[in-house]
């Protein structure tokens, strides 16, 4: 879903509705859209490779179904915090701010995108055409200005979502053929320079 988002929403933006406000709204729903496909996808998959459900002994079997179904659900909700990133709505809404640890304080939003990030910084790395890394919200610069031996990877895909919130709570802007489009379509969240030339959009690349 954090892979194919951005640019199944750009394909929308462009030829599905074209407005304005569906240009804010394609995101969450291609988000929905990618993991609710990808779901479904291993669902059907599981129950072709295993029709038939596994025996176990009953205080096995109750001690893997809760722990399973605790973490299906946290996982989910992992997702849907992320989801309210990209959703046109105010930059804070309902307690939810980017900048806070949201749901709690344990903020399963932030260790899905760490997640994703690590992933396609080691496991699933690969490269750009120019030779730099693909990585997911990979803004790169120096821990210490001016120091370009201090360079790291640095997340910023919530705080560059909440400046776009704002932008559309505010109806500021700019629309479809703007220049410097977000891969939407919609006017962009404000990039970091990146001095190596990783690249500094949410997904980009990865």
């Amino acid at each position: 879903a954090l892979n194919f988002f951005e640019p199944l929403a750009g394909f929308l933006s462009r030829n599905v509705l074209t407005s304005w406000d569906w240009q804010n709204r394609w995101d969450i729903i291609a988000f929905y859209l990618v993991f609710a496909g990808v779901v479904t996808g291993l669902r059907f998959l599981g129950e072709r490779l295993l029709p038939t459900e596994s025996q176990f002994a009953p205080l096995t079997y109750e001690l893997i179904r809760w722990v399973f179904a605790l973490l299906s659900g946290y996982a989910t909700m992992a997702v849907v915090c992320t989801s309210l990133h990209v959703a046109p709505l105010q930059r804070e809404f309902l307690g939810f701010t980017a900048e806070r640890e949201n749901f709690f304080g344990l903020a399963p939003d932030r260790q899905l995108l760490g997640l994703t990030q690590y992933a396609s910084e080691y496991s699933l790395r690969t490269s750009l055409p120019d030779g730099q890394p693909a990585i997911i919200d990979g803004a790169v610069s120096p821990r210490i200005p001016g120091q370009p031996n201090t360079e790291q990877v640095w997340s910023s895909f919530p705080i560059k979502y909440a400046a776009r919130r704002q932008q559309f709570a505010s109806g500021s802007g700019g629309g479809p053929g703007g220049g410097g489009l977000a891969p939407s379509g919609i006017a962009p969240p404000p990039s970091q320079a990146s001095p190596s030339g990783a690249p500094t959009s949410g997904t980009g690349g990865f």
